[in-house]
């Protein structure tokens, strides 16, 4: 077992990290809040950094993530943290930058959301073989390539995670396999989801890394057949080694190809 290190978090940094101070040194630890003691160990890499092992005076503004990917998940790095304290924390951040703003009563408060869950509208999944050769679909895991699966997340339209929990069950039923970009070999490479709140229309792209998708017919199908508000599907089509989730070539499987969207009043396509 590492050796542990008892500290107290003195303030955040700009990533929400907790500022700790030890052996005359400043670490940014993960997971850590303003005012809380707890037990740091010293990971050693290219840099020394410091993980969070033990809170044993917690913060009032501590809460439970309410996700059982979180601490591996790179989508989220806050939700540890009461609503309300993330908001303060954010209006000192902004504060901060601007002083000057600041002093002469420019900068208004952040503008509150009733429920600040599950209000993600644009989504993109990774699809990606498990070690155990299950399929696995969502967000890569902090600081690696591999993808972490949550049983539902948390800032995601939920009709979205239905959608990608589903497409994952059809590639099982048809035998599409994931995309290994090194090996190039496989189908499906990530799907991408996009929610309309004001018309309730929502486009599912389905992004393979080869050009044979025999599926994709079938995919069609059992996606509308179990999701209604699907109002388009397209086939995406990227067989570059990068970072990048869309490729250039685009080809509608069903509905119009695009989705429209009301705000104040106005219709955006």
């Amino acid at each position: 077992m590492s050796k542990q290190y008892r500290v107290g978090c003195t303030g955040l940094d700009e990533y929400g990290r907790g500022l700790c101070k030890f052996n005359n040194k400043i670490f940014a630890v993960p997971y850590f809040l303003k005012g809380e003691k707890g037990n740091i160990e010293l990971v050693h890499g290219k840099e020394v950094s410091a993980r969070l092992t033990l809170v044993d005076q917690a913060s009032p503004d501590r809460v439970e993530p309410g996700c059982d990917v979180y601490e591996k998940c790179g989508g989220c790095s806050l939700m540890h943290m009461k609503y309300e304290a993330q908001l303060r924390f954010k209006q000192d951040m902004v504060e901060g930058l601007f002083p000057e703003e600041k002093k002469a009563g420019l900068i208004e408060n952040i503008i509150s959301m009733e429920n600040p869950f599950f209000y993600r509208h644009k989504i993109y999944a990774t699809i990606q073989r498990g070690q155990k050769g299950e399929i696995k679909t969502g967000i890569y895991e902090d600081g690696s390539h591999r993808v972490v699966t949550p049983k539902e997340c948390r800032i995601q339209n939920r009709e979205a995670n239905k959608i990608i929990r589903s497409i994952a069950k059809i590639m099982k039923q048809t035998n599409t396999p994931p995309y290994n970009e090194d090996r190039k070999s496989g189908v499906l490479r990530h799907a991408y989801i996009r929610v309309a709140k004001g018309t309730g229309e929502i486009m599912v792209v389905l992004v393979t890394g080869s050009l044979d998708f025999k599926a994709r017919k079938i995919f069609v199908s059992e996606l509308t057949k179990a999701f209604k508000g699907i109002s388009t599907i397209i086939w995406n089509i990227n067989t570059a080694k990068t970072g990048m989730v869309l490729g250039k070539s685009n080809d509608v499987l069903f509905g119009k190809g695009y989705i429209e969207e009301e705000l104040c009043g106005k219709k955006f396509i």
